[in-house]
Order: structure tokens, then C-alpha cells, then sequence
């Protein structure tokens, strides 16, 4: 009795040691995309619809991926979003096709940036972006473990427009340089903006 009373005084001296020692892990925040295609996807100049490539990246920031132009960041991606940059994912998807990818956020991984290479540039929405969720630390214990609310980020690719949206709630406020063009050559300005629920979208 001696013994085993010895043995739990110090595991339980131990476990405390353990919790004071310095800052505690985090563990990922899993979340779920959703991406469904209209009907009517990306349609030529008879109206027919076609497929159309999209690209997903895990952001830690921002400000490259909302201030580039569409050829940019159709040709030069890696390049230009740099250290903001932490995975992408290229898919190719069918008009009425719907995907869902499976991911868990870490640290450095704040943003979902969505990029569809529409047809039609002069009257496309071809770029998106929405929060993710933020991991949590870990109890001082193992048996004390954080729980997760299930993260979705839905992303609907239009004929013309996609729209990305999140259950999120911890919206990033946008560091500004929102103002571009669709490319050099044409240099229409989109304006863009986040509304309520964590949105970007374009201001007409």
C-alpha cells in the first residue's frame, strides 16, 4: 500500500511539473470544403456549359492573393503569393459536379482562397476567400482535450462567380490594397469587400 500510495504522489507531481512547463501545444482544426458547380458552368459563347479549373489555396495571409491579377496568379501563383503561401490544390470540375475536400487548419493556416479560371473575364467573379478555423491548445493533461465545432466552407462556382463562404466566426479584417484589375491589358477595376459572414465579394 506504501508503495502504490509513493507511486501516485509522484505521478501526480509529475503530471503538474509537466503542465507548468513552458507554453502548451495546439491541435488542428479539422474543416470540410464543399464545392459544387452550377448547371451552367463556365459557358462558351453559344451558351454551352463547360469545365473549368479551380484552385484552392491554404493561406496564412491575405494581401498577395487579393491584389494580384488574374494572370498572375493563374501562371505565377507560387511565386507571387510567396511566404503566404502554405499548400494548394488544382481540380478540374464539371458543370453540376460537387468535391469535398478534408482539412485540418494549423497555425499558419488562417485563409481558404479559392481561384476559378472562368472563361469570360470581363463579366467573371473568378477569386474568393474565407476564414478558417483556429486549432486550440491543449489541456495541461492528455485526458483534457479541446472539442471542435464542425468547420464548412462552402464554395459555390457559378456560371460566372464564385462564392466562398464560411460557419466560421472569427473573421480576418481585410489589410487593405482590395482595388485591381482582371489583367494588364484590361484594366477594369474590381472592388472587393467582405460582408457579414466573412465573404469577399465584389462591389459594383
Amino acid at each position: 500500500m506504501k508503495k502504490l500510495l509513493t507511486g501516485l504522489v509522484l505521478l501526480g507531481t509529475s503530471l503538474l511539473l509537466a503542465g507548468c512547463a513552458g507554453p502548451r501545444a495546439s491541435m488542428p482544426a479539422p474543416y470540410t470544403v464543399v464545392i459544387t458547380a452550377d448547371e451552367a458552368l463556365n459557358p462558351d459563347r453559344n451558351g454551352k456549359a463547360a469545365p473549368v479549373q479551380v484552385k484552392v489555396y491554404r493561406l496564412r495571409g491575405m494581401s498577395a492573393f487579393s491584389t494580384a491579377d488574374f494572370f498572375t496568379l493563374y501562371e505565377k501563383d507560387d511565386q507571387i503569393l510567396g511566404s503566404e503561401l502554405v499548400s494548394k490544390e488544382t481540380i478540374t470540375l464539371q458543370p453540376g459536379e460537387a468535391k469535398v475536400l478534408l482539412g485540418k487548419a494549423s497555425g499558419d493556416e488562417r485563409l481558404l482562397g479559392v481561384f476559378v479560371a472562368y472563361r469570360d473575364l470581363d463579366k467573371a467573379v473568378w477569386r474568393g476567400i474565407a476564414p478558417l478555423p483556429a486549432p486550440k491548445e491543449l489541456g495541461r493533461f492528455a485526458v483534457f482535450q479541446p472539442s471542435f465545432d464542425t468547420a464548412i466552407v462552402k464554395v459555390a462556382v457559378g456560371p460566372n462567380k464564385v462564392t466562398v463562404t464560411s460557419n466560421v466566426q472569427e473573421v480576418p479584417v481585410p489589410t487593405g490594397g482590395f482595388g485591381e484589375a482582371a489583367c494588364p491589358s484590361c484594366r477594369e477595376a474590381f472592388r472587393y469587400r467582405f460582408d457579414d459572414v466573412g465573404v469577399l465579394i465584389r462591389n459594383y
